[in-house]
């Protein structure tokens, strides 16, 4: 078995297993370059999100302005590599601009989707989210709460749904 046939089946069993996977950058095509385009992103831009914990983000009409968007919404190998890990086709439903901790609160954990009363909250499908870290972040620090094997758990209770 090659190499990255390997590598393919643990980045499937880390997803499957936990809820996500850890990918290198690089290997689908967000390179060096697009991270500093990101991190050049004019702070008169950026907008205090009432809905995510008040933190500091971009509008989707300053997403659109930015190019280096535009680049991860052509990455086909991105969309692909997603695609092969999560079993799922994939497309790109929006961008999230967030800054990490640091600047602005963490997001406390929370369900996009789950079922309350057989009604379905959230999206449906489930969201695939792909995160692109600018800094290193640890799990004390990083800017997303993660709980793994959640994305497998059905607590019917709204408590958890709402965390």
């Amino acid at each position: 078995m090659k190499s990255s046939e390997n590598n393919l089946i643990n980045l499937q069993n880390d997803f499957f297993k936990n809820g996500w996977c850890w990918l290198n950058p690089d290997s689908i095509n967000i390179t060096k370059k697009i991270r500093k385009e990101l991190k050049k992103i004019s702070t008169k831009d950026r907008i205090k999100n009432k809905k995510n914990a008040g933190s500091l983000s971009l509008d989707q009409n300053s997403i659109k302005n930015y190019k280096v968007f535009q680049e991860l919404e052509n990455n086909k190998l991105m969309y692909e590599t997603i695609s092969n890990i999560t079993g799922r086709y994939i497309t790109l439903s929006c961008f999230m601009h967030m800054l990490s901790i640091g600047e602005t609160k963490e997001l406390s954990w929370h369900r996009d989707s789950y079922i309350r009363k057989n009604k379905f909250i959230g999206p449906i499908p489930s969201v695939i989210k792909l995160i692109i870290f600018n800094t290193k972040v640890s799990k004390k620090d990083g800017p997303f709460e993660l709980i793994s094997g959640s994305h497998s758990l059905d607590f019917s209770n709204k408590f958890f749904d709402k965390l």
